[in-house]
């Protein structure tokens, strides 16, 4: 709390003094030599105010503070600087959002404290502004692990965003920007990580020709750190079962590729983002024995685009979709050596002598599943219309299930063991209906209206019609107010979130979930007001929202064993952020923010837990020598409280991570560069939350740790 209160301190300071020296300007006037130097100012400012320009908001390319809703641009070559290695550490620096991990080594990415149950399933995820989460599930952890050094720029809504992108922005939109200029690097780090990456571009000014290229591996062989009692440990009558405490499996593997050319309005993209990973504590929350077990995600999508311009006002754009995601799990342990299995008719827990022995190994499961998705679209937009700007879109997408089976290594009717695992690709025993399909029909339309020099309003809609899950409307106002320095924003928006296949479609096999085909999507109405005061130098913003959230998909939900997903319950979530960002003399940046959330169920007023109310970041970087930058960041997560449901009454303690990076730029020659820096300094020691019922201890997280890379641009 002291680092919280700290914080705010500084906000408050730096946002007061930098009105009080606006205001101080206003009354004495500037000197001639004063003016000359804030040219120089009003420069840079300019400049900045080009590079945090998107087209995230509105499909048209602004700046981020001048745009509906509230937006977060973090600019790869300053996150390199501040020492992220991947794009989930980059994100975390962004004010509202939260990022851990689960049990299964999938990353928790909150934003304003939804997201927890889903991993990235409430927000959509987009690598080069293409959606890439998978109708399975609603996620693409794989692109949380893509290393900072590939990374352009990361364009975060935070809030709602159905009203342009559709399914799964409900929470939030991220969209990850790949490198475009010339560079090659490597990097080595703790626990044996390394990786290399090159990108390459090319531009021909006079026939409007490009081409780039991006990729990159990256690896490393886990902490291996100790896991803690697993929820067999902490049975008494199956303590002596567990393999815990014991190591983690956290070993990772990435490897992105990206391909971009195009001519004349013509464009080519080609993506792939591949992550292998071990088990971490289990996915069944079982710490694993065996570290030749893993599991996969990969993601591959190609897009063909043409854009033209019909007239001076009017331009069109249309592109079509191929994708194909993957996820595989190999010999993941369900069951211990010795350990009773859930069979029907028994008790959990109770061992029928009948029954023959499962595996000496224990009982593991292997998953495969396969998707393939097309898709259509066109986007007109016109302009044509006094002081208005009017946007259009249509979207055709129809994704099928390709190959799925489970194979167990025992008979799933009496648990015994087989002499060689059965695969099963039907109904029976598999882990997902196979065979589903979804079609999804979308139209959009947005207004873009200048009703004064000062004063912007955006008016949206989009429906979605889905073959297997209803239809939503997602409509949209927003209004900018403009003067001088300051920006206030209104917003409020409807967003969705639609059930995954996994909740649709899983039989209850074993120990996992049962999908429900009645579920109707998730639901929310959010009003967000925020002020921002931006002069050269400094940029000051206060966000306020609230939010009601409906139709929650949440398993187990009507009965205490019951295991099947079902639409329950309304939640409302309020909050505030503050944001500063500070030129410190001519050579340091400081930036800080803290925000503070609150979501309770509805009508008690009940927390729903499993979230840090509080959370903050601030960072120093600047000029220690020539071409030397050091940049200090710290991360605070504040504690945070159980479910209602969970039998521990004590919250998850808060903790503060603090990093340290040194940039030495243009070394014995220019473009060549080495950085390093040493994560989580103080060696703190922190934990992840775990779920209800499995590691009650929570989730331990690796300490100190460091890392090193050269980097050479051409």
């Amino acid at each position: 709390m002291r680092f919280v209160v700290i914080l705010s301190l500084i906000l408050f300071s730096i946002m007061g003094s930098s009105a009080t020296q606006a205001s101080d300007q206003g009354m004495l006037g500037l000197e001639m030599s004063a003016a000359m130097a804030g040219e120089m100012d009003e420069m840079r400012h300019l400049l900045a105010l080009i590079e945090t320009q998107t087209e995230i908001a509105t499909k048209e390319k602004m700046n981020a503070d001048f745009v509906p809703g509230i937006i977060t641009i973090l600019l790869g070559e300053k996150m390199e600087v501040m020492g992220a290695r991947t794009v989930g550490e980059a994100i975390s620096m962004t004010p509202g959002v939260e990022t851990s991990i689960n049990n299964a080594g999938d990353p928790m990415i909150l934003i304003r404290g939804i997201g927890r149950s889903h991993h990235s399933g409430h927000m959509q995820i987009q690598l080069n502004s293409v959606t890439v989460n998978k109708t399975f599930d609603g996620a693409a952890t794989s692109a949380f692990y893509i290393p900072i050094e590939q990374v352009e720029r990361i364009e975060i809504i935070r809030g709602p965003g159905a009203s342009l992108h559709g399914e799964f922005a409900y929470s939030g939109v991220v969209n990850i920007v790949t490198k475009k200029g010339s560079r090659a690097y490597a990097s080595g780090g703790a626990f044996g990580t390394s990786g290399a990456g090159l990108s390459y571009n090319y531009e021909n000014p006079e026939t409007g020709a490009f081409f780039s290229l991006n990729g990159s591996s990256r690896q490393s062989d886990g902490s291996r750190i100790d896991s803690g009692p697993d929820h067999f440990a902490s049975e008494g009558r199956n303590a002596d079962l567990s393999f815990s405490p014991g190591p983690i499996d956290d070993e990772e593997k990435h490897v992105l590729g990206v391909i971009r050319g195009g001519v004349g309005g013509l464009e080519l993209l080609v993506q792939n983002s591949r992550r292998h990973y071990g088990q971490y504590y289990g996915m069944l929350a079982l710490t694993p024995q065996d570290m030749d077990a893993w599991q996969e995600e990969d993601l591959n999508l190609a897009r063909v685009s043409y854009m033209t311009e019909l007239s001076d006002n009017l331009k069109m754009k249309l592109y079509a979709d191929a994708a194909e995601n993957s996820y595989e799990v190999k010999n993941h342990l369900l069951m211990p050596p010795g350990a009773p299995i859930p069979l029907p008719g028994h008790k959990p827990g109770e061992i029928d002598p009948s029954l023959p022995p499962g595996p000496e190994s224990g009982r593991t499961l292997s998953n495969f599943y396969n998707e393939r998705k097309t898709g259509l679209g066109v986007e007109a937009s016109y302009n044509g219309w006094r002081q208005q700007k009017w946007l259009a879109q249509a979207h055709y997408s129809a994704v099928s299930m390709g190959d799925v089976w489970q194979e167990m290594n025992y008979d799933p009717r009496t648990g015994g063991a087989v002499d060689t695992p059965v695969r099963y690709t039907g109904e029976e025993n598999n882990w997902l209906s196979p065979g589903k399909e979804r079609k999804v029909v979308s139209l959009a339309l947005q207004d873009q209206i200048e009703v004064s020099d000062s004063l912007n309003l955006t008016i949206g809609v989009r429906s979605d019609d889905f073959d297997d899950a209803g239809s939503s409307v997602s409509p949209r106002l927003a209004g900018v107010w403009r003067n001088g320095p300051h920006i206030i924003k209104a917003q409020y928006a409807q967003a969705y979130r639609p059930p995954t296949f996994a909740e649709l479609y899983s039989p209850q096999v074993g120990p996992g979930r049962q999908g429900n085909p009645d579920l109707e999507a998730e639901t929310s109405q959010t009003a967000e007001l925020g002020y921002i005061y931006n002069q050269p130098g400094i940029t000051a913003r206060v966000t306020v929202y609230q939010a009601n959230l409906e139709n929650m998909i949440l398993p187990g939900a009507e009965a205490q064993n019951d295991r099947k997903y079902h639409n329950v319950g309304k939640a409302r979530q309020q909050g505030l952020e503050m944001e500063v960002e500070k030129e410190i003399g001519d050579e340091w940046n400081v930036m800080a923010n803290v925000s503070f959330a609150d979501t309770t169920k509805q009508p008690d007023g009940e927390n729903i837990g499993d979230y840090a109310k509080i959370l903050g970041n601030i960072a120093v970087f600047g000029n220690v020598a020539n071409n030397v930058l050091l940049a200090v960041r710290v991360n605070h997560v504040g504690e945070q409280e159980r479910t209602p449901d969970d039998s521990r009454q004590e919250p998850l303690q808060a903790y503060t991570l603090v990093n340290l990076s040194v940039n030495w730029l243009h070394v014995w020659t220019h473009g060549l560069t080495l950085r390093a820096g040493v994560n989580n300094v103080a060696d703190q020691q922190y934990k992840a939350p775990s779920a209800k019922n499995t590691y009650l201890e929570d989730l331990p997280r690796p300490g100190r740790t460091w890392w090193a890379q050269v980097s050479y641009e051409f």
